[in-house]
C-alpha cells in the first residue's frame, strides 16, 4: 500500500512525532510505500530521510484536482494526527480514506486573544474521517462522551530494538522528562527548575 502519515510537526523529539516515526519505519519494514507530511520539518524528518522515507511540508495547489490521477499525489490511506492536519488533508485529498489518531483528552484551548478554539487533539468531526483511533480507554471514553464518536483503541507503541539502554541503570535515582505542554508559537518556552539543567538540555537534543 502507499500510505501517507501526517503530524503537526516532525521537528522535535516529542510524543506524536516519535509515534509517527516509529509507525513509518515499521510500515516500511512490512513492505509498504510510506511518505510523511508535516508543516514543520526538522529532527524527525531528517531521521526518516536517512531511512529513505520521504517527508514533505506542503502539497501543490493542484493536489486536490489531480490526487486521483498522478501517482505522486495518490495514497491508498492517510493516517493523521491533529485537528488542523486532518482538516487540511481532507481538503487536499477528498476521496482518500483517513484514519485519525487522537492522543489526548484536551480538545479545546484558550488562545492569547482570549478566544477558545479547537486544540490539536480535537477530533476533526467534519472531515469525513473513516475511523477514529484512541490511544487509551480514557481518550476513547472522552470521544464517546463529548462527540459520540466510537473510536477503537490502538495503544502507543515503542521500537524496543532501537530504544535500548546505553548503559546499566543505577538504582535509587529517577528523572522524568517532558516536552512543553503547549506548542503554539505564542506560548512561553517551557523551563525546568534551576536544579535540573540536564533536563533543559534534553529539550533541544538531536536524533542520531
Amino acid at each position: 500500500m502507499r500510505i501517507l502519515l501526517a503530524n503537526n510537526t516532525l521537528s522535535q523529539l516529542a510524543g506524536s512525532e516519535t509515534w509517527t516515526c516509529t509507525l513509518a519505519l515499521q510500515l516500511k519494514k512490512l513492505g509498504h510505500e510510506v511518505e510523511c507530511f508535516s508543516p514543520q520539518l526538522g529532527a524527525i524528518s531528517d531521521h526518516l530521510a536517512r531511512q529513505e522515507i520521504g517527508c514533505r511540508d506542503r502539497f501543490g495547489k493542484w493536489t486536490r484536482s489531480f490526487s486521483k490521477i498522478f501517482s505522486n499525489w495518490k495514497y491508498d490511506v492517510i493516517i493523521a494526527n491533529h485537528h488542523h492536519i486532518v482538516q487540511g488533508l481532507r481538503r487536499w485529498f477528498p476521496w482518500t480514506p483517513i484514519l485519525s489518531t487522537v492522543h489526548g483528552i484536551i480538545h479545546r484551548q484558550k488562545h492569547p486573544d482570549g478566544v477558545e478554539r479547537p486544540a490539536p487533539e480535537h477530533p476533526a468531526i467534519d472531515s469525513k474521517v473513516g475511523r477514529f483511533v484512541a490511544v487509551s480507554e480514557e481518550v476513547r471514553d472522552v470521544l464517546k462522551r463529548d462527540f459520540d464518536i466510537e473510536a477503537v483503541i490502538v495503544r502507543n507503541f515503542f521500537d524496543l530494538d532501537y530504544l535500548k539502554p546505553a548503559r546499566a541503570f543505577r538504582k535509587g535515582r529517577c528523572a522524568f522528562c517532558s516536552t512543553p505542554i503547549t506548542t503554539t508559537p505564542q506560548a512561553p518556552r517551557w523551563k525546568s527548575s534551576a536544579r535540573s539543567p540536564r533536563i533543559t538540555r534534553l529539550n533541544s537534543c538531536r536524533w542520531d
